[in-house]
């Protein structure tokens, strides 16, 4: 009795967790129930709605999958429903707590409550104990419970972990019996690996995620097969599921509606004269943030002119696709308009960080550019721009609707590249280089 009394009173010490409507989303999707491995997306609240941040990355959840939780929501589904042991992680809506970790101080970016983990640290999973489901301090000698988890490993696997409030563990209230305990985001063991029930990923991107999340914001994880999500995503006011492209990129145009696309290289009217995509890209692939930096450029476009929209050209191309244009102008003068995959990042198209695009107008038609798309020459160049224009070759008309496009593209935070006014960065080479994978 001793014992217990000891653990429920340090319990108490613990901060129960007051919530709101969340304005940050973690947002954790798997291909089915029983799919072990996942991606996590992060959303803010933007306006009435909902603005992706940065890439995705990969996760894993529980080695079975995921099965309905407690949490925020009571809306279920078809499905499995988490229980204790089950090694399925939970499926639902989840506020989120604190950032614990074995260093003695919090890294500096972090605004998250942060609790240094001590030896004595446990997080109770025996069903039958009244402190099912509490994160705890063991007593010394015996201790009263049949079975804790120790939250000070001897690997790094809790070397920081962020508190998730499945089935109560940290808003005080009663958990439900063996509805499942010590639900935790950690540091995965390794790729494709699933826990026994929590939701794991790299060192790196898990200390990104607590640099980003902010307590004032009330943040929460919702994390659902990927069919759960799109049949819930309106009636919880989650962000609209974006179609999963090759490496985690989305469909910029299902965020963007009012995006033209014409693809040039899934048809026969580019510079190879061929389609090279054959079916094999079909939309405006980019990467999430890239896709959210062109919904806002069209914005701005739209601020500037209701009438005009963006007509986009290229997004996301496949490396075997680029292998083809550089055999066609390797040793031409046509060489220094196309990036050599073998150099470098190659082209930043490759990863899904580069769009090529123009203006257009109400009716759809694109405005006078000065050359048409994918030109090989000096009157493509924005470089060369203000002397084209002294010796008439390119209008007044012509290259203000340039400057407009490199304007709200600028603004978005695109960067333009010196020989092709098409054609725009979401980052540096280098930057691309290091933080994404080449399709």
């Amino acid at each position: 009795m001793r014992h217990l009394i000891v653990a429920l009173a340090l319990l108490a010490c613990w901060p129960r967790l007051a919530h709101s409507e969340p304005s940050q989303l973690v947002v954790v999707t798997a291909e089915g129930w029983d799919s072990p491995e996942g991606q996590l997306q992060r959303f803010e609240r933007a306006g009435e709605g909902w603005r992706a941040v940065g890439a995705p990355w990969p996760v894993v959840v529980g080695r079975a999958g995921m099965g309905w939780g407690v949490g925020l929501r009571a809306e279920r589904g078809p499905g499995p429903v988490k229980a204790e042991g089950d090694g399925r992680a939970p499926a639902g809506m989840f506020s989120l707590g604190e950032l614990w970790g074995y260093a003695e101080a919090a890294p500096p970016e972090v605004t998250l409550p942060y609790h240094p983990t001590q030896a004595a640290d446990r997080c109770v999973d025996d069903p039958e104990h009244p402190a099912y489901n509490r994160l705890v301090q063991a007593p010394t000698g015996q201790a009263p419970w049949r079975s804790a988890e120790q939250l000070r490993r001897r690997d790094d696997l809790y070397r920081w972990l962020i508190t998730v409030n499945h089935n109560h563990l940290i808003d005080g209230q009663p958990p439900e019996a063996r509805a499942g305990s010590c639900i935790f985001l950690h540091v995965w063991r390794k790729a494709g690996k699933g826990t026994a029930g929590c939701t794991a990923m790299a060192e790196a991107d898990l200390r990104r995620l607590a640099a980003w999340l902010r307590p004032e914001a009330s943040p929460a994880l919702v994390q659902l097969p990927a069919a759960e999500y799109a049949r819930l995503a309106p009636a919880w006011g989650l962000p609209a599921a974006t179609s999963a492209g090759p490496e985690g990129l989305v469909d910029a145009q299902a965020l963007a509606p009012e995006i033209q696309v014409e693809l040039k290289y899934a048809t026969a009217d580019n510079f190879l004269g061929r389609d090279v995509y054959q079916g094999q890209i079909d939309r405006c692939w980019l990467q999430p943030e890239a896709a959210e930096m062109l919904k806002r450029a069209s914005g701005f476009l739209r601020a500037r002119d209701p009438t005009l929209r963006l007509h986009v050209y290229d997004c996301a191309r496949p490396v075997s696709v680029q292998r083809q244009m550089w055999a066609l102008v390797e040793g031409t003068a046509q060489a220094p308009y196309v990036a050599n995959p073998n150099r470098g990042a190659g082209s930043i198209h490759n990863y899904g960080c580069a769009v090529d695009l123009t203006l257009a107008d109400a009716a759809g038609a694109p405005l006078e550019m000065g050359t048409a798309f994918d030109h090989f020459g000096p009157e493509a160049e924005p470089v060369r721009e203000l002397d084209l224009r002294v010796k008439g070759r390119l209008t007044a008309a012509q290259l203000a609707n340039r400057l407009l496009l490199r304007e709200v593209m600028a603004r978005a935070g695109f960067l333009p590249l010196a020989n092709e006014w098409w054609h725009f960065n979401c980052a540096t080479p280098k930057e691309t280089r290091r933080r994404f994978k080449r399709l």
